[in-house]
């Protein structure tokens, strides 16, 4: 999945520059009567660059997390 700051942001915004390699997921999905719950933590690595006050940190093999969260209720 790539991940990238719109060309037009702010210049006080970090830039990214990223790749995530999902390596795994966590899920949980409910529909009970009024409640509901979509829940998806996917776990991976990420690589990149990130751009910040005049500074560049690259990004290798970062374990993080990505999230999708739907509730109703």
């Amino acid at each position: 999945w790539k991940i990238y700051s719109h060309e037009k942001s702010k210049t006080d915004v970090p830039k990214l520059d990223l790749v995530f390699e999902p390596k795994g997921s966590q899920e949980e999905h409910i529909n009970v009567f009024l409640l509901a719950g979509d829940f998806v933590q996917v776990f991976g690595l990420y690589n990149g660059k990130i751009q910040h006050d005049g500074h560049t940190y690259v990004i290798k093999d970062a374990f993080g997390v990505t999230e999708n969260h739907y509730a109703k209720w």
